[in-house]
């Protein structure tokens, strides 16, 4: 057996500022897929798809993502709400029955379910 030989790609991605933020962190991670070649769907393509109300009241709840820290989820009208510990409250779009998304922010909600159908936790998507 002849020894095979692999190569690896090392890819950096460096933004410097002259501000202290958290800015170059974000910024860096946004070009970090785009430099590996990954398809990138921007905030502004994002395109929301009906879904029926008895649908989204099953998303209704309080979901801890750590002791700290919720996300309090509500149906107001036909609009799903989301409401971050210590944060304003807004609204999440849907892309998919289990998969919302932020107008104001970069960030997309995931819900997941048993196999009951019964919504067991969700996965907030940010950064």
């Amino acid at each position: 057996m002849e020894p095979t030989t692999q190569s690896y790609l090392l890819l950096t991605v460096i933004v410097l500022g002259n501000i202290e933020s958290g800015a170059p962190a974000e910024i860096a991670s946004a070009l970090a897929p785009i430099a590996r070649g990954e398809k990138v769907i921007l905030p502004s393509e994002r395109k929301a798809v009906p879904v029926q109300p008895d649908t989204l009241a099953k998303y209704a709840g309080t979901y801890e993502l750590s002791p700290k820290f919720s996300i309090v989820v509500t149906l107001e009208g036909n609009q799903l709400m989301a409401q971050a510990t210590n944060q304003p409250k807004f609204a999440i779009f849907p892309e998919s029955k289990t998969k919302f998304f932020y107008k104001v922010v970069d960030a997309q909600l995931e819900f997941f379910k048993d196999d009951r159908g019964q919504i067991t936790h969700l996965v907030l998507h940010q950064g």
